[in-house]
């Protein structure tokens, strides 16, 4: 039996999707909690804030930039277009501890043309305005486009997703598609 070397990357660059797609969930509730601490730090007594500072010190310096927000706010958007004030508003919104500086929306239009094509795609919308989204990952875009075509083109071949290395009658290919899309359309 030979070892199905693409059905693990596969698997491999999922897992790591689903990983990244858990680090920015938790990043966004990271940044909720540490909204609320910063929110109650002053409602503290002379005498307690002195026991926290050290702690409020390190929340500080962990706090993530700008491009990082950014990063997270479209990574957890899931391939929804989303314009500079609509992401001004998310990241606000999400709590993560970011300086947005005077003007936000100069800021975030700076942070957004930096950040490389290979991790952000822009459209522009009917109504003139630029948006953007993440880049669809590998495994992403292998379920939403190219793999679906070449398995239903050379029905009753085995497919790469094949474990048992038997040929599949088109039927069964097309329901095996389904299923991988559904399980990528989850994440």
């Amino acid at each position: 039996m030979s070892i199905n070397y693409f059905r693990i990357f596969t698997d491999a660059m999922n897992h790591r999707a689903d990983l990244i797609g858990k680090r920015d969930a938790l990043e966004i509730e990271i940044g909720q909690v540490t909204q609320l601490v910063r929110a109650t730090y002053p409602m503290l007594r002379p005498n307690e804030q002195a026991i926290v500072a050290k702690a409020m010190e390190r929340i500080e310096e962990e706090s993530p930039g700008l491009k990082a927000a950014v990063r997270i706010i479209l990574g957890t958007a899931k391939g929804e277009w989303l314009t500079p004030p609509q992401l001004r508003d998310r990241i606000r919104d999400s709590g993560i501890p970011v300086d947005l500086g005077v003007n936000p929306l100069a800021s975030l239009g700076t942070t957004l043309k930096r950040l490389p094509t290979s991790e952000v795609e822009t459209t522009i919308l009917e109504n003139g305005q630029v948006a953007y989204r993440k880049r669809p990952t590998f495994g992403e875009r292998v379920a939403a486009q190219g793999q679906r075509r070449e398995f239903v083109q050379k029905l009753g071949e085995p497919d790469p997703f094949n474990r048992s290395g038997k040929k599949k009658t088109p039927g069964q290919q097309i329901a095996d598609l389904k299923a991988i899309q559904e399980r990528y359309e989850k994440k």
